[in-house]
């Protein structure tokens, strides 16, 4: 990685994530222990780590876990009265008892560490998320991610946790929209700690609000698996999509103090740090109007190896929560397709074979296609081809093929009009009682 200091390099960029404890009682540092020490992740507690100070903190201690390569300072508070983040954002909830005992709770466990540049983003994330499932029960009722403000109860937050494929890039930052009648303004929170700056859209018009917060998304998402220099950049990701990523201290004096995202809005500090204004290539203004109309329609993105694969490892997690549902009675409507990665050569030859033995196709190019699902046999999924093949052009469409579920990369499944796909399939057969903002 370049030697490229950034521009708050004498910030410490911490991760915390905060359990919202319902007990009456304040948890005891003992019992953390004691729960990481039988989940199997407690090393040691390190004597010379970091020790959180202050009047309101009970008790502080930093240990050593294993498969997060920075030591986790974990600490418990008083909850302020108003501290309220399930007022501030949405939240989905298991039902109306597990929002009242948030609302209810007295005390924070709060976990705080820095993530490597080591291994991807995703998987810092995601084993972050880990320890504090393992914190959260029997204790907490909701975990609220204290770089984004992310609330999550803990039905969601055991949800996220399951598995072992990185958390989803949507998951690891936050998205917020300013603005009325007029222009808005977007800008991120949350990614400073992933080494890369949060970024910001200026004078967006409203008839082009929904290109611009689908531009974010996706640029965000393959930004987590690129180097972003400190001076900023051109990143093309998408076909003819090129955003470039100029600093912000050079975008704020055009704006008037009192404009969205001016002066005005900065004054509390919350909105500081290393900031990049995402903008057109080659011009210094500052609405991203060539940009927002390359991604108005129908683009295509592209995702980095590790997203695709991270995608992958996600439908095959949850495919058996899928598969069970669509076999139930209990849906008048079912329909399931799937997406897999089917094999195919330059010259075109014929790989059914390889379905039978799909570790052979390892360094043979993957095309994924759609196929609708008439039976789940063993390892087995029985498909009729639903996509049109430009390279595995030895399969026709229309035809049935027997798929092995080692080579599904996605799904999609009908249930009484409403579709689940590998992100929200957890949400099926859960009582649900959602909060916030509409």
């Amino acid at each position: 990685m370049p030697d490229n200091p950034r521009p708050d390099a004498a910030d410490v960029h911490t991760s915390t994530l905060c359990l919202v404890c319902a007990g009456r009682d304040a948890p005891q540092a003992f019992d953390v222990e004691s729960a990481l020490e039988q989940s199997g992740l407690l090393q040691e507690e390190d004597q010379d780590g970091p020790v959180a100070e202050g009047e309101d903190v009970l008790w502080s201690r930093t240990f050593r876990l294993r498969n997060m390569p920075m030591p986790v300072l974990i600490f418990c508070v008083r909850r302020e009265p108003e501290f309220k983040p399930w007022e501030w954002t949405p939240a989905r909830w298991r039902d109306e008892e597990e929002h009242r005992l948030a609302t209810q709770s007295r005390w924070l466990i709060m976990l705080e560490t820095l993530y490597s540049q080591e291994r991807p983003p995703n998987e810092e994330y995601q084993q972050h998320l880990k320890v504090a499932a393992i914190l959260a029960r029997d204790r907490a009722a909701a975990c609220v991610d204290m770089d984004c403000m992310a609330l999550r109860s803990a039905t969601t937050l055991h949800e996220l946790a399951q598995g072992d494929v990185g958390a989803a890039p949507e998951e690891m930052f936050q998205l917020h929209v300013v603005g009325g009648e007029g222009d808005c303004w977007l800008h991120t929170h949350g990614l400073r700690r992933f080494d890369l700056p949060d970024l910001e859209m200026l004078r967006v018009p409203q008839d082009m609000l929904q290109d611009a917060y689908t531009t974010m998304q996706w640029l965000v998402s393959f930004l987590f698996s690129e180097y972003v220099p400190s001076e900023g950049g051109e990143f093309t990701f998408g076909a003819g999509i090129t955003a470039a990523l100029v600093s912000l201290d050079t975008m704020l004096p055009k704006l008037g103090p009192d404009e969205l995202g001016g002066a005005a809005d900065r004054a509390s500090g919350d909105h500081g740090g290393w900031r990049m204004a995402v903008t057109d290539p080659g011009s210094a203004e500052i609405q991203p109007s060539a940009l927002l109309q390359a991604v108005h329609g129908d683009p295509i993105f592209w995702l980095s190896p590790y997203e695709n694969q991270r995608r992958a490892g996600v439908a095959r997690t949850r495919f058996g929560l899928a598969a069970a549902a669509w076999h139930s009675t209990q849906f008048k409507q079912r329909a399931l397709s799937v997406k897999v990665g089917v094999p195919y050569t330059d010259d075109g030859n014929d790989c059914s074979e390889l379905l039978k033995t799909p570790e052979k196709a390892e360094d043979l190019g993957r095309e994924h296609m759609w196929f609708r699902v008439s039976a789940i046999e063993g390892g087995e999924i029985v498909g009729e081809l639903e996509s049109e093949p430009r390279f595995a052009t030895w399969m026709r469409p229309g035809n049935r093929y027997r798929l092995p579920s080692s080579l599904l990369s996605g799904f999609s499944l009908l249930l009484d009009d409403v579709v689940y796909s590998p992100d929200t399939i957890n949400e099926l057969d859960l009582v649900t009682h959602r909060t916030g903002r509409a």
